[in-house]
C-alpha cells in the first residue's frame, strides 16, 4: 500500500489517501481518511527576554504587563520573544530605541486560529540629569567667545536700530526641555536674555 495527501496533520481539514494495490499490480483502490483538527488557540509566549534590563518579575504565560528598568546610558534594547505554540505568530520583537522615560513595547501572539495575546513591556530608561546647551547662537551675530557648555555668560553687541534678535539654541539631552530662546525684543542699552 501507499499513503499520499496530507500525512502531517494540521489545523483545519486533512485528506489522507490510502491506496492499496493487489498483489499482481493491476488493481487499485483508494481509500480515503477526512481528518478535521481543530486549529490551536495557543496564543500564549514560551518566553520574553531583553538584551538590557531584567524583567520586574519571573516570567508567567498569564501574565501580560511586566516592566524593565535601564540607566539613562542604554539608548536601545532587543526585545526577544517565542511562542508556547510553533503555529502561532509572534510580532514586536527587535530592537527598539529608547528615550528618557517610558518607552512602551508591545508583543502580539497570533494563534493559529487567530486568536491573539499582547504582553506589554514597559522600558523606563532613568532620566538623565544633563541639562547643558550643545549649541547657542543669536541668529546674524557672533557671541563675544567661542560656546562652551561650562560658560553660563555671552555677551552680544547689535546696532543701535535693532529692535529684536532671534535666539536658538541645541540641547546636549534630546530629553532636556529649553525655555527662553525665539524672538526677543530689545530696549536701548543692557538686554539681558535667559536661556
Amino acid at each position: 500500500y501507499e499513503i499520499t495527501g496530507n500525512t502531517i496533520i494540521n489545523g483545519g481539514d486533512n485528506i489522507i489517501n490510502i491506496n492499496v494495490t493487489s498483489p499482481d499490480k493491476t488493481v487499485v483502490k483508494t481509500y480515503k481518511i477526512s481528518v478535521k483538527l481543530e486549529k490551536s488557540n495557543n496564543a500564549y509566549l514560551k518566553t520574553i527576554s531583553t538584551n538590557v534590563g531584567e524583567l520586574n518579575e519571573e516570567f508567567t504565560k498569564e501574565k501580560y504587563t511586566y516592566t524593565v528598568n535601564v540607566g539613562k546610558d542604554i539608548n536601545s534594547i532587543l526585545v526577544s520573544a517565542e511562542a508556547e505554540s510553533t503555529k502561532s505568530i509572534v510580532q514586536g520583537t527587535g530592537v527598539y530605541n529608547l528615550v528618557s522615560g517610558n518607552n512602551y513595547i508591545n508583543i502580539t501572539v497570533t494563534a493559529e486560529n487567530g486568536s491573539t495575546n499582547v504582553y506589554s513591556l514597559i522600558v523606563v530608561k532613568e532620566k538623565s540629569s544633563n541639562n547643558n546647551l550643545k549649541e547657542l547662537t543669536v541668529r546674524g551675530y557672533n557671541l563675544d567667545r567661542e560656546f562652551d557648555s561650562s560658560i553660563l555668560t555671552y555677551n552680544v553687541e547689535v546696532e543701535n536700530d535693532i529692535s529684536s534678535v532671534i535666539v536658538d539654541a541645541i540641547k546636549e539631552d534630546d530629553s532636556a526641555v529649553i525655555s527662553g530662546i525665539g524672538e526677543k525684543d530689545l530696549n536701548v542699552g543692557l538686554n539681558e536674555i535667559n536661556i
